[in-house]
């Protein structure tokens, strides 16, 4: 076989192998659906990545159009398009942004009340990870103590649900890894270890 009969048969076969294999990771020409764990269709833009996993199925893109994505409660999850949404290997929705105002529980079984166009995290499990609040709530820390929470800011928990920082909606008092009590003013930040003492 003569060399270029050898190179066109090497180009030939690069092709045929990079049309039949999934590539991890890749950017799109074109908008394309692609399966996540759960077998359910996802639309994904053009111009953007998107990761797969090794059984081709969808762990990360970014939507061409608005969709709703089940997490690990099952419960229903309206996500925007334009933005980028994550799945875990099971096909349950771990990260995306939201379409509209939701409701999500977190590991106390307590509603976090979801703010619509914001970034919302949840635990394989279902549970909230992080999120922006739309009112004002208050949490429970690991000391179960009380903590009041500033809307439209940033909630993360635990996976227990103890909740892990927050910005504060008034002022208020906690117990400091020294066991000892330090005051907040509204609209501090503050994070708290899982056992509810501020860092």
């Amino acid at each position: 076989m003569s060399y270029y009969s050898k190179l066109i048969a090497l180009i030939f076969i690069i092709i045929s192998f990079s049309k039949s294999e999934i590539l991890p990771q890749s950017v799109l020409s074109s908008d394309q659906s692609f399966f996540n764990g759960r077998n359910s269709s996802v639309k994904c833009k053009s111009g953007t990545t998107i990761i797969v996993n090794s059984s081709g199925k969808l762990i990360s893109g970014t939507l061409s159009i608005d969709q709703k994505f089940y997490n690990g409660k099952n419960a229903s999850v309206s996500c925007v398009k334009d933005e980028k949404v994550i799945f875990n290997e099971a096909g349950d929705v771990i990260f995306a942004t939201l379409l509209k105002d939701q409701t999500f529980y977190n590991g106390k079984n307590a509603p976090v009340y979801c703010l619509d166009s914001s970034r919302i995290e949840f635990y394989d499990s279902g549970r909230v990870k992080s999120a922006y609040i739309y009112t004002n709530q208050g949490f429970y820390n690991g000391r179960n103590a009380p903590v009041y929470c500033e809307k439209r800011k940033k909630v993360l928990f635990y996976e227990s649900g103890n909740l892990e920082s927050a910005t504060l909606s008034s002022k208020q008092t906690f117990y400091s890894l020294k066991d000892q009590l330090r005051i907040f003013n509204r609209g501090d930040m503050v994070y708290f270890s899982e056992q509810g003492n501020v860092n």
